[in-house]
């Protein structure tokens, strides 16, 4: 390092000065670095040549040495020169270090004794020594914790050596880890031993885990060992006599972090005192060798072992009764309702055990209205259900039938109740209307049929669909009584094929089968309408004439025009609505300087639909920004000398703070912000160039108008916007600056609703 030098003594010849070169050693203070030693070289210097036998030096402040001479001889006579600095000595000294500040200090060095110039020279000697950083701190031990509740757990731990100076502890983090899931930090508390967590609930398994930290970084952690909080009731039992005359109970798993089960047991409705069956977690238990001179009910509890806690019961099960006789079936089917007879007729029940075993064996036996039973035989099947052969008996009469099952019990249940069905023949529809393979010419769908029934059972219910070309349902129509014609409410349309299906049900109760026919839709179009397009400058708008040529054999007459616009080959958007025919239309709002391009549809009364070739037109970019408003934006503003847009863009966000997260999170919402302002000169109204732009008032009035407004300029922006604060500001040379805001607002072209 260069020399520091201390103020020079001077006479009226010659002067000399002392200065010092400071080293550190080490040059770097670490968490290991307890001292350190400082070395001074002392210099004296003369401004022009000068000797002497022997200078007197001396330093204090425990340098070694302390004081000395030196004889020296400068022979240069260029002032200051570097060939005058003589060395007088090294001195050092050691310095300890400190963890809370840096080390500072001086001390004066002097050196005196010149014979050539008289007095003393003296200089300052400074250091600052850096502070000695810290170590991680030191990890605390003896994690563990103690329950209050489900919600409420308390944290201990103890912290090693927290004041230590060279790693002493600044806070202690406590972290939790639920359902063996990642582990969350819960708290930053200070220098203690202790936290109180309330954020703990039932149905868990948690641990807990601490560290300390300070600035220079965290201690490894202290964990505690795993714990649990009550767990949840199983939500239900099931009991079930086996083949073997065992009892298997089941249960649902109530939670993953259960680690045992109690099963308890009443006999004939007495709870016994104590657990029946403890278990590991499982979700299933076997009664062996139950007695069976009792009835068996089973409830059970979840449980963990540490902490010990128990669940509440869960509801209890179904009673398992002694082998017994089923009981009588019910839930006959068919009964009372009618069926044909010339088809198959599933007879089906609900067996009903008394003891839990399953259906067996059945037997069926079935008659006509007071005639000989006929029977199946005891059959040994666990189906419940048996089919009664095709045409067993003749329409027109009444089927009585009944059934008993058997269980495990070698007694069958008593028989049903008796179901009485009447047989009749299912009546017969014929749809007379749309005819099968001809062509349907509008677009609702009217069908008519015929009825029949053999047996002269009046039609008592009806049901009409209407099908697309895949088979698909679009509308199904319902009806009672007699009727024999209903229309869709749905419309077909033109060129695809459809069907509609038709069946019916007699007085009895009796469906037929489903009538089908299936057409295809063609409507006859109106004539092809003709455009004609005119760009309008002075209001930078697109008038559109509509041309609707002659009906032609084969054709419908057009009864009405839509007129549709597209910019730039965007989406097509309904400009007018419900025209007459052969009329006109203005679009106000056409795109600026881009090819716009527009259709009309011709529209019959079917209706069918025609449309026009689409025309095109390039619209003039007129170099001026355009702002319309008002009914169908017809109120039309220009600006055009001077103008200066600048557009914002923004979006609602949020940074929020999460546990257990560093950095934090953005959060979006929905709300966007897009804003334009605009500046513009106005001329004064005698000025030649007034007319380039819209007046003051007719600015004013289309700003005062109600949103939305379209705001339109040559760089292709088209954007529907609010109408802001609207100023201008006077000049001296006949022209007014002018300024306005729009924001963009939630507007959509329509685009096929009925045009407002």
């Amino acid at each position: 390092m260069a020399i520091v030098w201390g103020a020079a003594q001077a006479d009226s010849t010659n002067a000399f000065r002392i200065g010092y070169e400071l080293t550190m050693s080490p040059s770097t203070v670490s968490s290991g670095t307890s001292s350190v030693t400082l070395s001074v070289k002392l210099y004296l210097g003369t401004k022009y040549y000068a000797n002497d036998s022997g200078v007197d030096w001396s330093i204090g402040a425990g340098f070694s040495p302390g004081s000395g001479s030196k004889s020296f001889d400068h022979n240069s006579g260029t002032a200051w020169s570097s060939s005058n600095v003589t060395l007088l000595a090294t001195v050092s000294r050691s310095v300890n270090t400190s963890y809370s500040a840096n080390v500072t200090g001086s001390v004066l060095a002097w050196v005196t004794g010149l014979s050539a110039i008289a007095g003393s020279a003296s200089v300052s000697v400074s250091w600052n020594i850096p502070k000695r950083p810290t170590g991680t701190p030191a990890a605390p031990t003896g994690c563990s914790h103690s329950r209050t509740s489900d919600t409420q757990h308390t944290v201990t731990w103890s912290n090693t050596s927290p004041t230590n100076a060279a790693a002493p502890y600044q806070n202690v983090q406590v972290e939790r880890q639920t359902n063996d899931g990642s582990w969350a930090r819960i708290a930053t508390v200070g220098v203690v031993t202790s936290y109180t967590d309330k954020g703990t609930v039932a149905n868990r398994k948690y641990r807990y885990r601490v560290r300390a930290t300070n600035s220079a970084g965290a201690s490894g952690y202290s964990t505690d060992s795993s714990f649990y909080t009550t767990p949840s009731a199983p939500s239900s039992v099931a009991a079930k006599k086996t083949t073997t005359g065992d009892i298997a109970v089941t249960w649902p798993d109530p939670t993953p972090y259960n680690t045992g089960i109690q099963v308890w047991h009443a006999s004939d409705g007495v709870w016994e005192s104590t657990p029946l069956a403890t278990l590991s977690d499982v979700t299933s238990w076997t009664h062996a060798s139950p007695s069976t001179s009792v009835t068996h009910t089973y409830k059970v509890k979840s449980t963990t072992s540490t902490p010990s806690l128990a669940s509440a019961f869960s509801p209890q099960s179904n009673t398992v009764q002694l082998l017994a006789p089923p009981l009588a079936p019910t839930n006959l089917s068919p009964s009372s309702s009618a069926v044909d007879a010339v088809n198959p007729v599933v007879l089906s029940w609900q067996h009903n055990t008394a003891d839990t075993t399953d259906q067996t064996a059945f037997e069926v036996q079935h008659r006509t209205s007071g005639g000989a039973w006929a029977t199946t035989g005891k059959v040994t099947s666990g189906v419940q259900s048996w089919t009664l052969p095709a045409s067993t008996y003749s329409n027109g009469s009444t089927l009585e039938w009944q059934v008993r099952t058997w269980g495990d019990h070698v007694d069958p249940s008593p028989w049903s109740a008796l179901a009485t069905v009447p047989l009749s023949s299912a009546p017969t529809v014929l749809i007379n209307t749309p005819v099968d393979g001809d062509s349907w010419l509008t677009s609702r769908v009217s069908v008519t049929w015929g009825y029949n029934d053999e047996e002269f059972n009046p039609q008592a219910r009806w049901q009409a669909v209407l099908y697309n070309a895949a088979g698909d349902v679009m509308e199904r129509i319902d009806g009672s009584g007699d009727g024999n014609t209903v229309e869709f409410g749905t419309a077909v349309a033109d060129g695809f094929t459809y069907s509609v299906g038709v069946i019916a049900a007699d007085s009895t109760g009796i469906w037929s089968a489903e009538d089908v026919v299936t057409f295809p839709v063609a409507f006859a179009k109106p004539p092809r309408p003709e455009l004609t397009l005119e760009w309008i400058a002075d209001a930078a708008a697109v008038a559109v004439s509509v041309h609707n040529p002659p009906t032609e054999i084969g054709e419908a007459d057009a009864v009405s025009v839509s007129l549709w616009r597209s910019v730039n080959g965007a989406d097509w958007v309904l400009i007018a609505d419900s025209m007459d025919l052969d009329s006109s239309a203005t679009d106000f709002i056409p795109g600026l300087g881009v090819v716009n391009y527009y259709k009309a549809t011709a529209v019959s009364d079917l209706p069918s639909v025609s449309e026009s070739i689409v025309e095109e037109i390039v619209t003039d970019q007129a170099r001026a920004v355009w702002v319309n408003a008002g009914p169908g934006f017809s109120q039309a503003v220009r600006l055009a000398s001077a103008v200066k847009v600048d557009k914002t863009s923004s979006r609602a966000k949020s940074l929020r703070r999460v546990a257990g997260r560093e950095f934090p999170l953005e959060v979006s919402g929905q709300q966007r912000t897009r804003s334009i302002n605009l500046s513009a000169r106005l001329w004064a109204p005698t000025h030649p160039r007034a007319a380039l732009s819209s007046s003051w008032d007719e600015l004013e009035e289309v700003a005062d108008m109600i949103a939305p407004a379209c705001f339109r300029s040559p760089e292709g922006d088209r954007v529907f916007v609010s109408t802001g604060d609207l100023s201008e500001t006077d000049a001296l040379d006949m022209t007014r600056g002018l300024s306005w805001s729009f924001e963009r607002v939630d507007y959509a072209e329509p685009t096929g609703e009925a045009f407002a």
